[in-house]
């Protein structure tokens, strides 16, 4: 137990209550060291009277703290209550929450030298010059600072929680954090693979898709192949996933998608936030640790999982267990280019455009992403960033009155209105040119024809009550662990006013005993 945490003088169990003194000290250490030769029988027998004091408060310790764990486990009986302090169960809880923000805000995996650090090492994280170094050693110091900039950012997250900080270098408190990380991690993850089915609801050849199937169905499918970016042409460090459709390959537009915007309210509020109209709750992640912007980080978390989610690995790892994805390094690489880039133009529209579908009125969201001009910056490499604040082709002021046209209400309830409003308006509202969507993709590495779709849109997954799934491993059956799990739900959907919950059945009972029974 951290050293100052001590019970409130409230809690009692049958008339019990802890000492009044239950604040926990460390035992003081007796000195059993053999005295010298030369001392005297007066300084024997001090000595020895000195040990007898602190033995005797050594125990009268041991049997404060005995009474105070035997309160404890009494009170967990009773009333099912953490056997813990008020203060240690407010510290717990605060490393917690510090863990959810470092896997959103900073990383989803947790270095151990991260932890070394009992304080914010001297360094700017966004400093680009000193993070990514360049020069003939540039990767090597890039990736030995990495460390020390996950650990800067991480002390400022802990500023919100003071008692974090002054016990980080526990043990224990390492255990919890590293846990907390890694949850977060897998809750996200699973609840943007149970969202699928709306969070690529905009892309038209993706609207077949049983997002329930095994993931090893999900290694041949063409389309799928394609915006992995394992097509010729293309590659997994700039998928297509991550660029609107018919714009894969132009930096301007990298990572300004409706999925994924979606991917994002997936992990900040639960499966219920891609629904239209939503509004996030008090007890959703994102509102609970209050994330009120964007981040590269957030940014780069969320394209990795759009990614993971059209593959066919089980499970969100460093790499990629059948796929071979780099998903660590791409991670940092996407984290590069977007805090190189965050002062742009270009990203700051990308980051506009998020933050209104992530934060704002979702009913009333724009179609963005979706408009295409022509343009001969198609090209996926670090040479377009040279035009990143370029005079927009894509100019705001068109693209925010392309959004405020007045677009048809949507069938069924179920499916997000802005998506279906971005099909129904695109043959108006979209210049789209088929001789250049059609040179975006290789005939080759896509099939053309594509067997009948019985749904046009797949149902939304039911939720569930709120749980945190601490780990996700793999089956031997080929299944995907986030499928067919009990949803890590946040914000459950609430009944209608006025409407009742239906009773359980009531087992049947004999109405009356037979004349065999009867007196």
């Amino acid at each position: 137990m951290p050293s100052g945490a001590s019970r409130s003088p409230g809690d009692e169990v049958r008339g019990t209550s802890l000492p009044s003194d239950s604040g926990v000290a460390p035992i003081t250490r007796i000195n059993l060291s053999p005295p010298s030769d030369s001392v005297t029988m007066v300084e024997l027998r001090e000595l020895y009277h000195q040990l007898q004091l602190d033995y005797t408060a050594a125990i009268s310790q041991i049997e404060r703290l005995e009474a105070e764990n035997e309160v404890l486990r009494s009170n967990q009986s009773r009333r099912g209550a953490p056997a813990a302090t008020p203060q240690l169960a407010k510290l717990k809880k605060d490393i917690v929450n510090a863990g959810h923000a470092y896997a959103l805000l900073v990383s989803p995996w947790l270095d151990p030298g991260v932890l070394g650090y009992n304080s914010s090492p001297d360094v700017d994280p966004l400093n680009f010059e000193w993070r990514w170094p360049s020069g003939p050693h540039g990767k090597r110091l890039a990736k030995e600072r990495q460390e020390e900039a996950a650990a800067a950012e991480l002390f400022k997250l802990l500023n919100k929680y003071p008692d974090v900080k002054r016990n980080f270098g526990d043990p224990w408190g390492w255990e919890q954090f590293s846990d907390a990380v890694q949850a977060q991690k897998n809750t996200a993850t699973c609840t943007v693979k149970k969202n699928r089915a709306t969070i690529f609801g905009s892309v038209d050849s993706l609207l077949g898709i049983n997002w329930s199937a095994k993931v090893d169905t999900f290694k041949d499918n063409s389309d799928l192949i394609y915006y992995r970016g394992e097509a010729t042409g293309f590659s997994t460090l700039w998928p297509p996933a991550i660029f609107p459709q018919h714009r894969a390959g132009e930096a301007r537009v990298r990572f300004r998608t409706v999925s994924t915007a979606l991917t994002i309210r997936s992990m900040l509020y639960g499966l219920g936030a891609v629904q239209d109209g939503h509004q996030p709750k008090g007890n959703t992640t994102g509102v609970h640790l209050g994330i009120k912007a964007l981040t590269p980080n957030l940014i780069a978390f969320a394209a990795l999982l759009v990614r993971h989610s059209l593959g066919y690995d089980r499970e969100f790892k460093v790499t990629g267990q059948s796929s071979g994805a780099n998903n660590r390094e791409d991670f940092e690489y996407w984290c590069k280019w977007l805090t190189k880039n965050w002062r742009t133009a270009a990203v700051e529209k990308t980051v506009r455009w998020l933050s209104a579908q992530v934060f704002g009125s979702f009913a009333a969201t724009n179609a963005a992403e979706h408009v295409n001009v022509d343009s001969d910056r198609g090209i996926d490499s670090d040479s377009a960033d040279d035009h990143l604040d370029d005079p927009d082709s894509d100019d705001e002021a068109r693209l925010l009155a392309i959004a405020a046209r007045p677009r048809p209400r949507a069938t069924p309830a179920s499916f997000p209105e802005f998506v279906r409003s971005v099909h129904e308006s695109e043959p108006i509202d979209i210049p789209f040119d088929p001789s250049r969507a059609a040179s975006t993709r290789s005939s080759s590495h896509r099939a053309t024809s594509h067997g009948p779709v019985s749904s046009p849109h797949a149902p939304l997954p039911s939720t569930g009550s709120l749980s945190v799934v601490t780990h996700v491993e793999g089956s031997d059956s080929g299944a995907d662990p986030c499928i067919g799990s009990e949803p890590p739900v946040e914000d459950a959907p609430e009944p209608p006013t006025g409407s009742r919950a239906p009773e359980p059945a009531r087992p049947r009972t004999r109405a009356r005993a037979t004349r065999k029974n009867k007196p």
